[in-house]
């Protein structure tokens, strides 16, 4: 079995990127990069699932969000 949690996603100069508190994950998340986002909701919300089951994490990505996440990219030479 697989749940699917969809997280929208700011970007804060100064703070970093910023959840938004949904049903699924309960409440705000703040971190420097998106990986470290996506492993603070992952934690978060597989104490609330059950054993075995698996977490698909997918961010909407505000503009300010997706503006960070792209120049980060640009400066890492990373192209879809």
């Amino acid at each position: 079995m697989c749940a699917r949690v969809q997280v929208a996603v700011t970007y804060r100069d100064g703070v970093g990127f910023e959840s938004t508190a949904s049903h699924e994950v309960g409440r705000s998340f703040v971190a420097a990069s998106l990986k470290e986002l996506r492993r603070k909701i992952v934690t978060a919300t597989l104490m609330k699932r059950r054993k075995g089951e698996d977490l698909i994490v997918a961010f909407t990505l505000d503009p300010t969000a997706r503006a960070e996440w792209d120049r980060r990219r640009a400066e890492a030479g990373v192209w879809d």
